[in-house]
């Protein structure tokens, strides 16, 4: 049998032989049936002495299938099948050092004839898609060539899908039988079974492929990603210019790392110092992306439910006294974050002085509850809130115990590592600020910066390059291992909730999600103040990012961020290399050019 022809596996460990010869748990491996080579997974729970299992056998498109009987036969079992529509027979099974020996008859419903085949099955190892993630990229293995790998949730849980062109075929589900162990390539006709056992070393970025009596060496390839860092800063120059843009930062994420960080023009028209990574910026409504991952963390610890009404989270000061009671009931948690809570764009009773934005207390947040009217009934579709935003964070902070800026510190930024962003502005801060420039200034002149107090969870981060690039990293997965979030939340924060209305995206749990013919999805969220901007954006596909700050308001971030876009998806397509596996997905989800990029 070829390798890589079919996935299964087997235990090489010492640990295995020395298991007890109990048929309660997870085991996978090898199926010779009717003539096919197949994976074939068995489930088992154990309750007293009575035994309960189902079967899958991914190849045919059974997942689950359920046994009539487990029933213990001499010195094994044997597990009976009876499927309605699908077949009537028994698996004979014993266990002998660590892995079950077997073999298998059915006769098809409706059918007199009989099929038989044999199967050896191994123990499955506990894991998580985060700890696989480390093993995850393209390795050249001596006599193999190129293999990449990608971890997936297989039929069984977490675990690796393995392409190798060389060897032919569209790749193999593979399934760990310890921390770092995976097993390809079992033959149960073999009189001792023969696999291709890979074990992977993510300290040296390693891998060894045993095959056999022959082992192989491979090690993981160094990334090819190089776009033409002179021709972006290049062009970004030429569009400040162009803009008059006075100052902005810049980094480039690749696979969880800054790999570029570059800053332009001055901090202030009047004489300000270079831009550097580390300069500071209000990042506005990009905070709405921390305000929102903030509860999707208190969703995972169990303190509040995302259906949660939010005065159910306020004080009893906190009332919609304009609204019915059904209304203010149906002002739900995810509601607001997903911009769907009906609420206004803006308080009624916003303090401002010449366009600033002045500090809101909560006594003005509690009034202007109080006078609110919404603009469409909750749930009803997609109306931008910076209103909705900042209760959703002072909810937030009331539920934790503490205010908004503590209760991110210590849950969110602090576990990430982020220390140059935060709310209050001491001097320090002040000092590595830039200067406010509004768009509507001709010539440009500096303006003060905006102040937030009871409303920060709308828009009001201070941050830099550096720590931004931290940021964008965890949610692109990377930073998951800090026990902030773990991948699936962080991915379900990614999932499409509610088209935008009049723009062509979706909204997410606080990032928006827009889908291009060409680069494909795009995970980003602005920011603006009166005199800064701010633009995060990235592709989960091909794993690369940007952060762009600027000192200017309106659309200048954004205007850097999608050109920047743009030229490094296009550089990371000349890089990476597709499996069919990933052709496949964005075959199925109609995103037919990176369908096409990956074909």
């Amino acid at each position: 049998m070829r390798l890589f022809q079919w996935a299964l596996i087997i235990s090489w460990i010492a640990a295995s032989g020395a298991a007890a010869q109990d048929l309660a748990g997870q085991w996978a491996g090898g199926f010779e049936f009717a003539g096919e080579d197949l994976t074939l997974i068995l489930d088992v729970e154990r309750e007293g002495e009575t035994y309960t299992a189902r079967w899958s056998a991914p190849e045919r498109s059974i997942y689950g299938a359920p046994f009539a009987a487990v029933e213990r036969s001499g010195g094994g079992w044997t597990l009976r099948v009876d499927l309605p529509g699908l077949a009537v027979g028994e698996f004979e099974l014993n266990i002998n050092d660590g892995l079950i020996f077997g073999d298998a008859s059915f006769a098809p419903m409706g059918s007199s004839r009989r099929l038989e085949g044999d199967f050896v099955l191994a123990p499955l190892a506990a894991t998580s898609l985060d700890a696989l993630r480390r093993f995850e990229g393209d390795y050249d293995v001596e006599g193999l060539g190129y293999l990449k790998a990608e971890t997936i949730e297989g039929p069984s849980g977490p675990t690796l899908f393995l392409f190798a062109p060389a060897q032919g075929g569209m790749g193999v589900v593979s399934y760990p039988t310890a921390p770092n162990d995976f097993v390809i390539g079992l033959d149960p006709g073999a009189a001792t079974p023969v696999a291709a056992r890979l074990r992977f070393d993510a300290e040296t970025d390693s891998v060894e492929v045993l095959m056999g009596n022959r082992i192989a060496q491979g090690t993981r390839r160094r990334d090819g990603f190089a776009p033409d860092y002179a021709a972006i800063s290049a062009s970004i120059a030429a569009l400040l210019e162009q803009s008059d843009i006075p100052g902005a930062a810049i980094g480039i994420v690749r696979r969880g790392r800054l790999v570029y960080e570059e800053g332009f023009g001055a901090t202030s028209v009047a004489g300000g110092e270079p831009v550097t990574p580390t300069t500071l910026f209000q990042i506005g409504s990009v905070t709405k992306t921390f305000t929102a991952t903030l509860l999707q963390h208190m969703v995972e610890t169990g303190e509040l439910r995302l259906d949660d009404p939010v005065l159910a989270h306020l004080p009893d000061a906190a009332r919609f006294s304009a609204l019915d009671a059904s209304d203010a009931q149906a002002i739900t948690l995810e509601r607001l974050a997903t911009h769907r809570s009906g609420l206004p764009r803006d308080p009624l009773n916003l303090p401002r002085r010449d366009g600033e934005k002045l500090e809101y207390d909560s006594d003005d947040l509690y009034s202007g509850l109080a006078l609110t009217h919404l603009v469409q009934s909750p749930g009803a579709g997609y109306a931008y809130s910076n209103f909705g935003y900042g209760v959703l964070g002072h909810a937030l902070a009331n539920a934790a115990g503490g205010t908004f800026e503590n209760v991110l510190r210590d849950r969110i930024l602090e576990p990430l590592g982020m220390a140059e962003t935060h709310i209050t502005l001491d001097e320090s801060s002040l000092a590595q600020m830039a200067a406010h420039h509004w768009v509507e200034d001709r010539p440009r002149r500096p303006r003060p910066h905006w102040r937030w107090g009871e409303i920060a969870g709308n828009g009001g981060l201070v941050s830099n390059v550096q720590d931004l690039a931290v940021w964008l990293a965890f949610h692109m997965g990377e930073g998951a291992m800090t026990g902030v979030l773990d991948r699936a939340a962080l991915a379900d924060m990614r999932r499409p909730r509610e088209r935008r209305a009049g723009e062509a995206g979706h909204i997410g749990l606080g990032w928006w999600i827009d889908d291009d013919r060409l680069l494909g999805r795009i995970v980003s969220h602005g920011g603006e103040v009166d005199g800064h901007s701010a633009h995060l954006a990235f592709s989960p596909a091909h794993d690369v990012g940007v952060v762009v700050l600027a000192n200017l308001g309106g659309d200048a971030a954004f205007q850097i961020g999608d050109r920047l876009m743009r030229q490094i998806i296009i550089a990371a397509r000349a890089s990476d290399i597709a499996s069919p596996r990933t052709a496949g997905a964005f075959y199925d989800a109609g995103e037919w050019g990176p369908a096409a990029w990956a074909y």
